[in-house]
């Protein structure tokens, strides 16, 4: 696997810095709890919205680690292989309007019988 952009690694320096903030504390004395007394709480560290909060922080550091590796855009060469030849494009199109439904070559519309010229200039070539 190679990456396209390998200096965007220097992204994860960052994303590992703020892994870090997450787990210590922002300084000496900083506080994790702003209550007082933790009875105050009660029962609160249990319903389901508490336990997804605490499951957030993780999960946007891991949003933003691949991300850095998206940004670097991984890539698995395949191999080249060169074809030599030449060719030409043609492109053909075919009008689908209503006025094509005019039977101007009966019993068939101008439609079905450029359908068949088209036809027949692709068997041709």
């Amino acid at each position: 696997m190679i990456f396209a952009f390998p200096w965007a690694f220097i992204g994860l320096a960052g994303v590992a810095y703020l892994a870090l903030r997450q787990v210590r504390p922002a300084g000496p004395g900083s506080a994790r709890l702003l209550y007082s007394d933790i009875a105050l709480m009660g029962d609160r560290g249990r319903c389901v919205r508490s336990l997804l909060a605490r499951a957030l922080p993780p999960l946007r550091i891991i949003a933003l680690a691949l991300l850095v590796i998206a940004l670097a855009r991984p890539q698995v060469p395949v191999g080249i292989k060169r074809v030599a030849g030449a060719g030409i494009d043609i492109v053909l199109t075919l009008d689908i309007s209503g006025s094509m439904r005019a039977d101007d070559f009966r019993p068939k519309s101008r439609f079905h019988v450029a359908r068949e010229v088209l036809g027949d200039f692709i068997q041709q070539a």
